[in-house]
């Protein structure tokens, strides 16, 4: 009876001892990207026993086995949607997968199994993501020179990604912050301007099947602090997760400023400031007409009195007219 105890005691020791192990099981890189190649890895210790079979699964369907015991034919290949593998590339710990689609998403599960007696079979499943690395970014709606006041607008887009890829702005180096909505405050910086538009930035994307395309549209009123030596350097910049992350920038011009309106003249009496005249026939003022034209009566006997205001004083038009009805009060 003890021969016997002693006996079982030693066939789990060996058991225990030539137990499968599983080292390494996963997906490289991290997340599949489309259109390129990809491994997927399932390395073990049989820690003394010999291997009997290698199996691969994607969501339950058997897509590769290895049996080393069948000589002719170790390897066999199942036809599985994405899945293509390339045997020369390919051996026991990992399996070369070439021209990654957006079905070779999925969960795949790497199954081991020990040689008679024991049969022992080890497993272990993991999920694939596919990613697709975006187009661009592409800058759209800029003009290669710009003035102090002129509204900037432009668009930043990423297309066809997965998932969706995020935009951010730079004015200068400085981030423009994203928000869905326009700040309307009004200042008065720029004579003929009268909103000033802060950086905003909207997003909005648009999905064709499984992948995205974002538009990133950037709007803002430039000041002259935003050109440094003349220049203003804008650029766009598009990042997927840890994996992707490429920028577009370009630098555009200050033209001249916008000219402020000319403002009148400072010498009264100049050529180009016309005056105001009072007629005591009409009662009116008639801006037109110059200093030196008097106005006669009807019959020809009568006389006029003209008084000029130069435009410049026009705020004080009022008073002009009224001094001139006393001087012809006190004449008539």
């Amino acid at each position: 009876m003890s021969f016997l105890l002693h006996g079982l005691f030693f066939l789990n020791l060996v058991r225990c001892l030539t137990s499968l192990k599983l080292s390494l099981v996963g997906v490289e890189p991290r997340k599949m990207i489309l259109g390129q190649n990809a491994k997927l890895l399932c390395q073990f210790d049989m820690e003394g026993a010999e291997l009997y079979s290698l199996k691969w699964y994607k969501n339950g369907r058997e897509f590769y086995r290895y049996m080393p015991g069948q000589l002719e034919h170790p390897t066999t290949v199942f036809d599985v949607p994405g899945v293509i593998i390339d045997v020369q590339y390919s051996n026991i710990h990992q399996l070369h997968l070439t021209s990654v689609q957006l079905s070779t998403g999925g969960m795949y599960r790497c199954e081991v199994s020990t040689e008679a007696p024991d049969f022992d079979t080890i497993s272990e499943e993991f999920k694939v993501d596919v990613i697709s690395l975006p187009k661009g970014p592409h800058l759209t709606g800029l003009e290669t020179t710009y003035s102090p006041g002129d509204l900037v607008k432009a668009n930043c887009s990423a297309y066809d990604s997965l998932p969706a890829a995020s935009l951010i702005w730079y004015i200068n180096k400085t981030p423009v912050k994203e928000d869905s909505r326009y700040d309307r405050r009004v200042t008065y910086t720029y004579p003929g301007v009268n909103t000033v538009q802060p950086p905003v930035s909207r997003l909005q994307t648009y999905s064709s099947g499984n992948l995205t395309t974002s538009h990133l549209e950037l709007s803002f009123t430039l000041t002259l602090s935003h050109f440094q030596d003349g220049k203003l350097n804008l650029k766009c910049t598009a990042f997927l997760d840890v994996i992707f992350m490429r920028s577009k920038e370009v630098t555009v011009e200050q033209i001249r400023q916008k000219s402020v309106l000319s403002q009148p003249s400072s010498q009264q009496g100049s050529a180009d400031t016309p005056s105001l005249d009072y007629s005591i026939e009409t009662g009116l003022f008639n801006p037109q007409r110059s200093h030196s034209n008097a106005v006669k009566s009807q019959g020809g006997m009568g006389f006029g009195i003209s008084s000029s205001c130069p435009t410049h004083f026009l705020s004080a038009a009022f008073s002009c007219q009224i001094l001139v009805l006393l001087l012809a009060a006190i004449v008539n």
